[in-house]
């Protein structure tokens, strides 16, 4: 087992379950979201970043945790 794997895992982990939870409760708090509307439009910069903030940091956080139980290391 790598800690230092598993951790990192575990903080991108917390970062994708707080920006679900900071999205679904008070999405205003996303400066970053309300650019990507105006750029993108509504529909595909919400979802560009619903991907980038929310998908991607637990798809990752679910990788380097498995990784970490597995012994491989990030770095």
């Amino acid at each position: 087992m790598n800690p230092v794997t598993v951790g990192l895992g575990v903080a991108a982990l917390l970062f994708g379950f707080y920006s679900l939870y900071v999205r679904l409760s008070n999405p205003t708090k996303f400066a970053k979201l309300a650019a990507m509307k105006q750029f993108w439009g509504e529909k595909l910069g919400g979802a560009i970043h619903f991907v980038a903030y929310t998908l991607v940091p637990l798809g990752v956080g679910v990788v380097l945790i498995f990784a970490g139980l597995r012994g491989i290391n990030v770095f």
